[in-house]
């Protein structure tokens, strides 16, 4: 006699528990939308908000890629830490200027630092493409956007600076609608 009861969770609530992603994802997703609403609206600039973004984005995505490792999830954990570390690293460069903490960066020292991120990033995406396909347009979004903000400094070019800035908010709009298909679709965020 088969007595086999079947259980249900509530959409999405074993996500949060069980996939390492949902953190690492949300935290990129976090760090894009401030950084791009800083960049894309300078009537809006709230820097003590895109601090947080910067912060609280990045301490998720370093638990989400250590979250990752431990599973195994090697290309998303090394995905995951390399963007959390690179968000973290922009508070010296945008926040702590603006409230008389350091100096800010000139625009070669700045743009050479971005130039390194973008290439960084950009030799990432295929290794995302092949093992973490949900990850891939938002870091191509994320390079172009680096890039784009890197010409907008060399050349000292407002508008250009903000087409980055709407990069950076795409990229941070297109990962929130992969959480949200991802845990609709199949109850976790798409990793693999």
């Amino acid at each position: 006699m088969n007595n086999h009861i079947e259980t249900r969770t509530p959409l999405g609530s074993t996500a949060l528990v069980t996939d390492p992603a949902v953190a690492g994802i949300f935290g990129f997703a976090l760090c894009c939308l401030s950084v791009g609403m800083n960049l894309s609206f300078p009537l809006m600039k709230n820097v003590p908000v895109a601090g947080f973004g910067l912060v609280a984005g990045g301490v998720l995505q370093l638990l989400g890629g250590l979250a990752a490792w431990s599973r195994g999830q090697e290309t998303a954990s090394v995905a995951f830490c390399a963007a959390g570390l690179f968000f973290l690293s922009l508070l010296p460069v945008m926040v702590f200027p603006e409230f008389g903490l350091g100096i800010a960066p000139d625009r070669m020292t700045l743009g050479s630092y971005l130039v390194m991120w973008a290439l960084f990033f950009g030799i990432m995406t295929p290794g995302l493409r092949r093992h973490c396909p949900a990850l891939a347009l938002p870091t191509v979004l994320q390079c172009g956007a680096l890039t784009l903000f890197t010409l907008a400094l060399a050349v000292d070019h407002a508008p250009l600076a903000r087409i980055g800035g709407a990069m950076f908010l795409g990229a941070g709009l297109v990962t929130s609608l992969a959480i949200i298909a991802g845990i609709f679709r199949n109850g976790s965020a798409p990793l693999r």
